[in-house]
């Protein structure tokens, strides 16, 4: 796929489709959608809809797709595989056009979903949305995404136990970093957390959530725990609140610079030497 393409060609490496949606159709079930350059989607296509397992890999060309009035993709097919790759997923502002969409990747159905190296910006209600009915995992590596108004960066809601992996992930300027619903977990590691204007982490009851070697800075909440939440070695610093409901502490975060320490953290593990640390 490139931006010289065309959708009436043959979609190949010497002749290349111009859209995801044309692309998407020709290539078969595990196969890899490679873009040539930096594409960009000038003529706003709507939402792209991935039905069949594909790696989209746009690495190496920083290509690009925006959407107005329009969801980035939907990933809807029960027990495939999707990796996207080096992409970057950009919603239009607000009075441009017919306004941003709604939510960069929205998840239905899958069994297995990887978003590595991209970057998700300016949708208005979920960056990366995971409302799977049937257990499945999501991991996020290596992306930044922030601009969403209206509701959380990644945001893990279904019912059946999903779980996602974020490492290296960066949520800046959105209404909350990461939220896990009820029955959900979440493993956030090596990421920063900043300037979201209700909560950098979020896990709602019953949920389960372990963040370690990350930063959690400048958000209203640095972390709101009515759950089961695991800190480790962070650096929860310069929040309104650093904490508020239920969390759990080994003993080795960094508090510093928060307006108030709200709800202090419940001390976890014992004392045990540096070879063995609990």
């Amino acid at each position: 796929m490139a931006s010289y393409g065309s959708d009436g060609s043959g979609c190949t490496r010497s002749a290349p489709c111009a859209t995801f949606f044309s692309a998407l159709n020709v290539t078969p079930e595990g196969g890899l959608l490679r873009c040539a350059d930096q594409y960009s989607d000038f003529t706003f296509q709507p939402t792209v809809t991935i039905s069949h397992s594909v790696t989209i890999d746009c690495s190496g060309v920083n290509g690009s797709t925006t959407r107005t009035g329009a969801n980035g993709f939907i990933i809807n097919g029960p027990g495939i595989s999707v990796t996207i790759r080096g992409l970057i997923i950009h919603s239009i502002l607000p009075g441009q056009f017919s306004g941003p969409g709604a939510i960069g990747i929205d998840i239905q159905a899958a069994a297995s979903v990887t978003i590595e190296d991209c970057t998700i910006r300016n949708f208005t209600t979920q960056g990366v949305f995971d409302r799977r009915g049937s257990a499945g995992k999501l991991i996020i590596k290596n992306t930044f995404i922030g601009g969403i108004s209206n509701g959380p960066a990644v945001a893990v809601a279904g019912p059946s136990r999903n779980y996602v992996v974020l490492d290296n992930v960066t949520a800046v300027g959105n209404k909350y970093g990461v939220a896990v619903a009820t029955g959900n977990t979440g493993i956030i590691s090596g990421s920063t957390l900043s300037g979201n204007s209700v909560s950098g982490v979020q896990a709602d009851s019953l949920a389960q959530v372990v963040v370690d070697r990350s930063t959690i800075d400048h958000n209203n909440i640095g972390v709101t725990g009515n759950a089961a939440v695991r800190l480790s070695n962070n650096n929860i610093v310069f929040n309104s609140t650093a904490l508020s409901g239920g969390t759990g502490t080994f003993g080795n975060n960094r508090f510093s610079g928060n307006s108030a320490m709200g709800t202090a953290p419940t001390p976890l593990g014992n004392a045990s030497s540096d070879f063995a640390q609990q």
